[in-house]
């Protein structure tokens, strides 16, 4: 891979910091980070531009964004390097806060509350410390060598970037579900075996979300969903309602022997691991107010 990253220098934001966090979590060799403008020569050798040099060109590994009109769809150099490295939907699936980066770093704080339909100050305040705290380090270097401390830090996520994107890819393509009807309601049913078979079983809510989407898209409209429980509470199934749909309680099935727990607002249920798909789906039925 290559020798050099290059990025800009001055203040840093999400894209340039977690595009270098992306690239070095691939490398192959050590790979220092310069925070300097490039030279012509670096736009067409072998180093990664990222975020600066005007230009998008992944044949000379250059992503930059600047240089777009001011009518050009929301995107930011990270958004350009994991769409080349990933596909497009494959990357704002595994990363479902990408839209909206790419659309802060080209539009402004402002597009992206109105976009979101938030008020600007409550946006602004939402966010991360943790964030702020690190872009505030990666801003005062000039130079990042390996075996710097925030060069291991920044590698360290990169991993977990490519860690989550193969991963996560893989759950989405690996799990099945389906839409079943009871009591007037659709209740989108994962299935037991391939969920039981993912690497990575901590995606399974946000996968379970995407298959929503398709459901939705399919001309469902999803009141619940069933899925095998994956958290500290052992095996069952979890029944978890969406949008916290004023047509389902699943208090009403507290009582039932074979529910280990409900939330006192209702929104999730678990059940014993020993309960069939039939009767977790009747259950959802159980749960369905009366509709005047």
């Amino acid at each position: 891979m290559k020798s050099t990253i290059i990025t800009h220098p001055g203040r840093a934001h999400r894209d340039d910091f977690l595009a270098v966090c992306w690239l070095l979590g691939d490398i192959t060799a050590p790979t220092s980070v310069l925070r300097r403008e490039p030279t012509k020569e670096d736009l067409r050798d072998t180093t990664y531009v990222l975020d600066c040099g005007g230009e998008y060109d992944p044949s000379y590994r250059n992503f930059d964004h600047h240089q777009f009109p001011k009518d050009h769809p929301p995107t930011c150099a990270l958004q350009l390097l994991l769409e080349y490295d990933l596909g497009k939907e494959a990357a704002h699936q595994a990363f479902p806060w990408l839209f909206t980066t790419g659309l802060i770093d080209s539009k402004g704080m402002a597009a992206a509350a109105a976009h979101h339909n938030v008020p600007l100050e409550l946006f602004a305040k939402g966010s991360s410390p943790v964030e702020s705290l690190i872009l505030g380090l990666f801003s005062e270097v000039f130079l990042l060598d390996p075996g710097d401390a925030l060069h291991k830090v920044m590698t360290a996520l990169g991993i977990a970037m490519w860690e989550r994107a193969r991963g996560f890819g893989d759950a989405v393509t690996s799990v099945k579900a389906e839409v079943v009807a009871v009591n007037g309601v659709d209740v989108l049913v994962a299935d037991a075996q391939t969920v039981l078979s993912l690497k990575s079983p901590n995606y399974l809510p946000e996968v379970m979300e995407i298959k929503r989407k398709e459901a939705v898209a399919a001309g469902f409209a999803p009141v619940a969903s069933i899925s095998p429980n994956i958290d500290s509470r052992g095996p069952g199934w979890t029944i978890y309602r969406y949008d916290d749909n004023p047509l389902i309680d699943l208090n009403r099935i507290r009582d039932d022997s074979r529910v280990s727990f409900v939330h006192a607002n209702g929104f999730i249920a678990k059940v014993n691991p020993d309960v069939t798909v039939h009767d977790l789906v009747a259950m959802v039925g159980c749960s369905v107010l009366t509709q005047t």
